[in-house]
């Protein structure tokens, strides 16, 4: 989130990639985790201002998500620094 503050949307966006690989292959893709990412892609493109990209990623999130606002890391992502330190 830090690069969202400092409007590095490039790195951003490249980090999710990574950490995005390695949430698929090791959690899969109904998983929180995955989830909480999602949602982040979504809002990297929106403060880009690429709004159909934002919309796009979206659209991969369970409908329960959308009424969710997440406050704290989930147990998760607290677990996912173990997974590969080097991409998050």
């Amino acid at each position: 989130m830090r690069l969202l503050y400092k409007k590095d949307y490039g790195r951003a966006e490249n980090l999710y990639h990574q950490a995005n690989r390695e949430i698929m292959l090791k959690v899969g893709m109904r998983n929180q985790l995955f989830y909480e990412s999602t949602y982040l892609i979504s809002q990297i493109y929106q403060a880009k201002g690429d709004i159909e990209e934002a919309e796009a990623y979206s659209t991969l999130l369970p409908p329960e998500f959308h009424r969710m606002t997440p406050s704290k890391p989930s147990d998760d992502i607290k677990n996912a620094t173990k997974l590969s330190n080097c991409v998050l």
